[in-house]
């Protein structure tokens, strides 16, 4: 299993290893956790592209429905409103709510509050009506309380914020500290430069060969999806 490591661990690495900062103060501990971050920026978005599951995360506690509500906030973390999948269990009764997709949605959503006690199954959509807070737009509203939504969905990477912050992309943390490097060798106009941006890229090329390989089963078989049967039935 890889090992996960603090910026503070990840910090000595840079001063004493990879760059030998130690004595030096051209660039400081803030400027290169900023540098740290740009590089976790990239990688995350490399992932995403590639395998996104590898972000794969369930909200815990489930997702509450409020009586008469329609809207329900997502998890702080999630990336770009990325939901996999929104489960209703209550009892016995377990189904997936789909997304109502873009045919008709506005004219679906308005009918399913005529008469919303009619309507069997919840669907949803989701609205980004106020900066930072994308929401889940419930149709029809909900018919009753409680916790009774299994939410499946795509976080952050965490992002380096003090000593203590974990990076998790351990597999591909050699691309954070090669990311630094060039940073460094590009403020300082060290000779190495050229030489740094072409290990970066390799890194770069590593992580997408790990990526395109990190599948858990080895099973590459195309799923169907016949969801579209029951949006229509």
């Amino acid at each position: 299993m890889a090992e996960f490591y603090t910026w503070a661990q990840m910090w000595s690495v840079i001063q004493n290893g990879e760059l030998d900062l130690e004595e030096e103060t051209f660039v400081d501990k803030d400027e290169a956790r900023e540098w740290a971050n740009q590089a976790i920026n990239e990688a995350e978005a490399l992932i995403m592209s590639m395998n996104e599951d590898y972000f794969l995360a369930q909200r815990s506690p489930n997702l509450s429905l409020v009586l008469g509500a329609d809207e329900i906030a997502l998890p702080t973390d999630i990336y770009a409103g990325k939901v996999r999948a929104l489960v209703y269990t209550n009892g016995t009764r377990v189904y997936e709510l789909m997304r109502i997709r873009e045919w008709h949605k506005f004219l679906k959503f308005r009918l399913s509050r005529i008469n919303p006690t009619n309507v069997d199954y919840y669907r949803y959509f989701i609205v980004n009506s106020v900066a930072g807070a994308p929401k889940i737009k419930l149709s029809p509203p909900a018919q009753e309380s409680g916790a009774l939504v299994e939410c499946w969905y795509i976080r952050n990477a965490n992002r380096l914020l003090d000593d203590t912050s974990i990076c998790d992309i351990p597999e591909f943390v050699q691309y954070v500290y090669d990311h630094v490097r060039t940073k460094v060798y590009e403020k300082e106009g060290h000779f190495a430069l050229q030489k740094a941006m072409a290990d970066k890229e390799a890194t770069k090329q590593l992580m997408i060969d790990t990526l395109t390989e990190m599948v858990p089963d080895n099973d590459n078989t195309i799923e169907a999806d016949f969801s579209h049967y029951r949006e229509h039935t």
